[in-house]
């Protein structure tokens, strides 16, 4: 259920570290309850998170459009829901086998046809929101910019009036909220720019793309190299700073290697997402850890058969373009 809200949830935030603090907030609790232990609770709901920024919509890739001139943020978004549902499935797996090992308690709360079909209609208008907002961009009835207004408006319209459990000072908090978001990321894009400056200037860019090229003629070989290197600066940065200073550096790098830049740009920003939930600074780890009352040690150790199993997906989204392309294709988007 963890992993499942963890979908539903990926298709209205965008933010890993929001899915951690806000499923987590109600999940971890209900887990522990439950008889599951703290440790795997907190693990569940740390790795699930990192499915929120690649099932569209997601910022890391609406950045990654933003920053990389021809890459169509539909084509990104569109791209990113077969990956993001990979790692549903590994983090699902990995999640059955544990509990099965462990005995952890199965639910046995039976619902009558009648309890479905109410709970069906009373969440079906919230679950709309996704789809709204997938057939919005990619049928290009509106912008990704356009669409987040749209499913905001929506999203307030229904807890207004629909659930009527949302009040103005709700609205307020949210606003608050997404003006400190919105306040840091634009601190971030402002450092970035003498930060880019320097390392320009430093001639960093040609060194790392010459030792990158240098590995081998093999071009499987040279997008391990970036896979690898990407898995390493996840874990000791920040995404949208990853995307905003490495992915000029990279791109050129993977057009040389022939790689489609809708393949490239989804595989980047998963590369550069799922180190918010790995050791040692993954920061969704972190919160998750301080919902749970886990020690970080504890939380890291718990997490690692889950980091296994999306690395696997990592690598298979690197080495295998159909995952990432055939839906943008379908879409009519390529």
């Amino acid at each position: 259920m963890n992993i499942v809200v963890s979908v539903l949830f990926a298709g209205i935030s965008g933010s890993a570290v929001a899915d951690t603090a806000t499923v987590g907030g109600i999940l971890i609790p209900a887990m522990k309850k439950n008889g599951y232990d703290a440790e795997f609770s907190v693990a569940v709901t740390a790795i699930s998170s990192v499915i929120s920024p690649i099932i569209p919509p997601s910022i890391c890739m609406v950045m990654y459009g933003a920053l990389i001139p021809g890459v169509s943020i539909a084509a990104l978004f569109a791209g990113g829901i077969i990956p993001g549902l990979l790692l549903a499935v590994a983090m699902m797996v990995v999640t059955a086998i544990l509990s099965s090992k462990r005995k952890y308690p199965k639910s046995t709360i039976t619902y009558t046809p009648r309890q479905v079909v109410h709970a069906l209609v009373r969440t079906i208008p919230a679950l709309m929101i996704p789809f709204i907002i997938r057939f919005g961009v990619v049928n290009g009835i509106f912008t990704p910019t356009e669409c987040a207004a749209v499913a905001v408006l929506y999203a307030m319209a229904l807890g207004f009036f629909y659930y009527r459990n949302f009040t103005f000072r709700d609205l307020c908090i949210c606003m608050k909220r997404s003006m400190l978001t919105s306040g840091a990321v634009l601190v971030i894009i402002a450092m970035v720019q003498p930060f880019g400056w320097l390392v320009a200037l430093g001639q960093i860019p040609v060194a790392l793309s010459n030792a990158i090229l240098s590995i081998s003629e093999n071009p499987h070989v040279i997008l391990g190299a970036i896979t690898v290197l990407l898995l390493i600066l996840g874990a000791i940065m920040d995404a949208n700073i990853i995307v905003l200073v490495f992915a000029p550096i990279l791109v050129p790098i993977a057009m040389e290697l022939g790689i489609h830049p809708v393949h490239f740009g989804v595989f980047y920003c998963l590369a550069a997402i799922v180190g918010l939930s790995t050791p040692p600074y993954g920061m969704c780890i972190f919160i998750a850890a301080a919902i749970g009352e886990v020690p970080v040690g504890k939380a890291m150790r718990a997490i690692l058969p889950f980091v296994v199993s999306v690395f696997i997906v990592v690598f298979m989204v690197a080495y295998i373009p159909e995952l990432t392309l055939w839906m943008p294709r379908t879409s009519g988007l390529l």
